[in-house]
């Protein structure tokens, strides 16, 4: 399901789509033929900032994969907990641990017990 996902996007760069910061990240991976993942609960957190329109036009993307952390993930996400004080942010991090990318975020802050190898890229603004 994550083979072809290049970046995933946390409530925080949801939120704060449609800004550029966000766009030409994800037509990055689009113009290369991947996807953008997405978690149902990054999706529902974000939508409070960026609004239900906007987030609409981000799902409609066909480069966009809505990502649901089902009951197989239980364990990785209770242990992404114990890390992340943030259930959105621990969603992210468990399907950028398990596609092997990067998480677009305005939050670098949620990532911090992570390190210098935190597999973040900050939404500079």
């Amino acid at each position: 399901m994550t083979e072809s996902i290049r970046l995933i996007l946390d409530a925080s760069a949801v939120g704060r789509f449609p800004s550029s910061h966000v766009g030409e990240p994800i037509c990055e991976v689009r113009d290369e033929g991947a996807h953008f993942g997405v978690p149902v609960m990054a999706l529902s957190a974000g939508a409070a900032a960026a609004g239900y329109d906007n987030v609409g036009v981000l799902i409609a993307n066909d480069a966009c994969q809505p990502l649901d952390i089902g009951l197989a993930r239980w364990r990785q996400l209770a242990a992404a907990l114990t890390a992340i004080d943030d259930a959105a942010a621990a969603h992210a991090i468990v399907f950028a641990l398990e596609a092997d990318c990067r998480i677009l975020t305005a939050r670098p802050d949620l990532y911090v017990r992570f390190g210098d190898e935190a597999p973040i890229i900050p939404i500079e603004e």
